[in-house]
Parts: structure tokens; sequence; C-alpha cells
């Protein structure tokens, strides 16, 4: 009995270790942290939530239209200094998001984008949902954290932005 005991805690120490060391490849994030948003110099307050799937994108202006029989979006943001900033994407797909209350859903266009945060830049899906009642127009998800990084819910901006081609200041 002692020995199956003793093998049982062995593997499970074994299992915890590896889990650990695992772990250690993961950034760690605070909850609230600058991103950049495409390739270009659209810099955002990105808010890290684990409970969301997808990165939600906050748009000004948005106009749907077909490119060769494709569906497309055309969309700006507007930066911390009022700057606008335009996009034009292919649409990958919709999201289907519940409404409080039980009325009804709204359809977001979902596209990828190229997202920079604490080092980490991933091409990654993004619903475009009009966030002007929210603190921060970008929504950082699941799709990009998973298995890159450890959000840190007690830190904000303390990480420095530095992406591919060189660290981006702001």
């Amino acid at each position: 009995m002692n020995k199956i005991l003793f093998s049982i805690l062995l593997s499970l120490f074994c299992v915890l270790i590896s889990t650990v060391s695992g772990s250690q490849e993961l950034r760690i994030l605070g909850y609230l942290e600058r991103a950049r948003v495409g390739t270009g110099d659209l810099i955002l307050v990105a808010k890290l939530d684990t409970g969301a799937d997808v990165s939600s994108l906050g748009y000004r202006k948005l106009t749907r239209f077909k490119k060769n029989g494709v569906r497309w979006v055309r969309f700006t943001v507007r930066d911390e200094s009022r700057r606008d900033h335009k996009f034009e994407l292919p649409i990958i797909g919709t999201s289907k998001i519940r409404r409080r209350g039980g009325k009804g859903s709204l359809k977001r266009p979902i596209v990828e984008i190229q997202l920079c945060v604490g080092g980490i830049s991933v091409l990654t899906p993004v619903n475009l949902a009009n966030r002007t009642r929210f603190s921060t127009k970008l929504l950082i998800g699941r799709s990009f954290l998973h298995r890159r990084a450890l959000v840190d819910s007690s830190r904000a901006l303390k990480t420095e932005l530095t992406c591919p081609g060189g660290k981006i200041s702001k």
C-alpha cells in the first residue's frame, strides 16, 4: 500500500514540476497593456481578458463590401491622440454576441489582424465592435493569449512594447 501511495505522489509531483517548468516560457502580462494593432503605428491600451474567446477591436466607421466575390470590411480606429487609422480586411467569419437581458443578439464581423503585446506578435482573429461605452478600444482574448502569456491582474502597463522590427515607443 505504501509503495502505491508513494508512486501516486511521485507521479503527481512530476506532473506539477513539468507544468511549472513549461509555464516559465509564458510571458507575464498585466491586465492592461499597450498593444500595436496591425503593422502600422496604431498603439492602443488593451484590456487582457481571459474570459473572452476572441479579441475585440472598437471601430468608428465600418463599411461592408464585396471584393472579387469575397466579403470585406473597411473600418477606422481612433487612437488616444485622436488620430484615425484606416483598415481594409477580408471578413473571415461572424461572431454572434448575446445581448444582456435576452434581447436578441448582435452579429459582428471577424477579421484577422496582427496584434503585438509585450513582445508577442500574432496574426489573430478579432471581432469588430462598437466599443464606445467601454474604457478600452481593444480587448485581447484567449485566442491571442493561449500558450503565449499569463495575465497578472495586479499589474497594469508594466510591460515594454517591443515588436518584431524594433521597439515601439509611446
